[in-house]
């Protein structure tokens, strides 16, 4: 599998730059530091808008999601160490919506403001910080009555986005911090295998800092030994270290059901590399070379797995390099997925990107839900209900989808990934966490031009 990759020319080679091109600050700049191991947005407009436009001092880049796509988008932020963070501050793009914003402090839901806004955090140590936007004032609704129901269905303007200019964090001096997230290189990655669909499984997923989405090795007679995956660098970097979150970090139960990385060998590209070995946990875990490699074209070589319960497949979640502190991956971007392209004039183009939101009310149960189908071949989906006996339920899926089939009336997809109870469960965005509330799932949407309707699990949305 090809990935291609362009943006940042900073190498973390054997001489430090003069500028840091992911936070924009020279090295004079004398700020208290706050790394990233990882930092990724729900939604990406395009290359003119990357995420790392956020850690910069220029006033005219910034960050934005697609056109029509802003409330349940995100924006997490993975810290290297521990980080006391007092308060957050979003300045928004020029044109972006109003909208509001809830914080998800190690993956519980925290305090709630607006873009602008200083807002205040609870000041404990954080591994991850979440960022999910609400809905705006200008929010286009359609309400209905049909029997006992009371429909309303939201949509957001098709032109509509979010976007922001900066992501300040402060101390708890008022100080704002040097945010200085991984290098993004140009470059591209090859694997001897990947599971099908590529669109889910493919080598892009390592450098995406999102664990919930992987490289899946494709051999089918074992658990990927002797499957390797060889990294180009465009211009010449030096590695001390790897980080690897290893498995399939989506759940738990995903974790145990897959192959695991036990030991693999990682050098220059043709040469003899030495051996190492990981533990079978999720936590990150930082490998420190024997040597310093120094060159464009590396390979890391499947030796042993631990075995799936369920599967043979093995998957890797996430890998950052290191030059000593200095993290950097290789640029992924965002791709629009190859089945996008077999859904013709089908309900489905309609679809893409776009929050679809419901509030649906009947005698005994009101029903909060949202569901986006993404270009990148994401999905996610809340429901929230609230029963007249007191009773509320919580819901997220998310993973994800490929087409099945599609014509002008209507369009099949399958959607697969993972299911957890929020009314239980509240630590979905947390860097570390035990998915005792989640669970694997899949099903088969049908999605016509009122509805999306699930075979098996997921409730009727409403379109219009």
């Amino acid at each position: 599998m090809l990935m291609a990759a362009c943006t940042d020319t900073g190498k973390p080679g054997a001489a430090t730059p003069k500028t840091d091109p992911d936070s924009g600050a020279k090295q004079t700049d004398n700020r208290p530091v706050v790394r990233l191991h990882g930092a990724y947005a729900t939604s990406n407009a395009g290359s003119n808008y990357r995420l790392q436009n956020l850690f910069d001092a220029d006033s005219t880049t910034g960050w934005r999601t697609r056109n029509g796509a802003g409330p349940d988008e995100g924006v997490m932020l993975y810290f290297a160490t521990p980080s006391k963070i007092q308060f957050i501050q979003l300045k928004p793009l020029a044109g972006s919506a109003d909208v509001p914003v809830t914080i998800y402090e190690n993956g519980k839901s925290g305090p709630k403001g607006n873009l602008g806004q200083k807002i205040t955090l609870s000041g404990q140590p954080l591994r991850s910080l979440y960022l999910r936007f609400g809905s705006p004032q200008s929010a286009n609704t359609a309400k209905r009555t049909e029997a006992d129901m009371e429909l309303a269905v939201e949509t957001f303007p098709e032109n509509g986005f979010v976007g922001l200019q900066h992501l300040l964090l402060f101390d708890a001096q008022g100080i704002a911090l040097r945010i200085v997230a991984p290098l993004r290189l140009e470059g591209d990655a090859r694997a001897t295998s990947t599971l099908s669909p590529q669109s889910a499984y493919g080598v892009k997923n390592l450098f995406d800092a999102r664990k919930e989405f992987v490289w899946v090795e494709g051999n089918a007679a074992n658990d990927g030994k002797g499957e390797s995956i060889q990294f180009n660098f465009k211009e010449k970097v030096t590695i001390t270290a790897l980080q690897i979150r290893n498995g399939y970090q989506r759940s738990d139960e995903h974790f145990q059901a897959n192959a695991r990385l036990k030991a693999f060998s990682f050098g220059a590209a043709g040469a003899t590399a030495p051996t190492y070995a990981l533990q079978d946990q999720q936590d990150p875990q930082m490998i420190a070379l024997q040597t310093p490699l120094e060159g464009q074209s590396f390979q890391l070589t499947i030796e042993s797995a631990f075995p799936g319960k369920k599967y043979k497949d093995l998957a890797l979640s996430d890998l950052v390099f290191f030059n000593g502190q200095d993290a950097f991956v290789l640029e992924s971007g965002a791709t629009e997925i190859t089945s996008v392209a077999k859904s013709g004039d089908s309900p489905l183009n309609a679809l893409l990107d776009r929050r679809i939101a419901n509030k649906v009310s009947l005698p005994d149960l009101n029903i909060d839900q949202s569901f986006i189908l993404r270009s990148d071949g994401t999905f996610v989906f809340y429901r929230n209900e609230k029963w007249i006996d007191g009773v509320d339920s919580e819901q997220l899926a998310d993973g994800n989808w490929e087409i099945l089939s599609a014509d002008a009336n209507k369009a099949q997809v399958k959607i697969f990934g993972k299911m957890t109870d929020l009314s239980r469960y509240e630590e979905y965005y947390k860097g570390t966490v035990n998915n005792q509330f989640t669970r694997i799932f899949k099903d088969v949407l049908t999605i016509d031009g009122k509805m999306i309707k699930g075979k098996d699990f997921m409730q009727p949305v409403y379109i219009r």
